[in-house]
């Protein structure tokens, strides 16, 4: 995935994006970790971006994006073609 340029939203992909990333291994796994809680801060993140609060969404997620196994997940995705 792209990184976000200057200005662009870090949340911001394409359906086809996110179909891409969840057709690998490292994006179901993600998601799974994502949704140890019952997706609690995943829909709190995407009620923040609804409501233009980019902030309150990347505060919603981030504690779990500190994770060291989710950063290697990061990674692999960041790395696939």
């Amino acid at each position: 995935m792209d990184r976000p340029s200057e200005g662009q939203m870090p949340f911001s992909f394409t359906p086809d994006q996110v179909r891409r990333v969840l057709q690998t291994d490292a994006g179901r796994k993600l998601l799974a970790y994502l949704m140890q809680d019952g997706g609690s801060a995943l829909r709190a993140a995407s009620e923040a971006m609804r409501s233009g609060d980019e902030a309150a969404a990347q505060a919603a997620v981030a504690p779990m994006l500190q994770s060291e196994y989710v950063q290697n997940l990061l990674r692999q995705i960041n790395e696939a073609p």
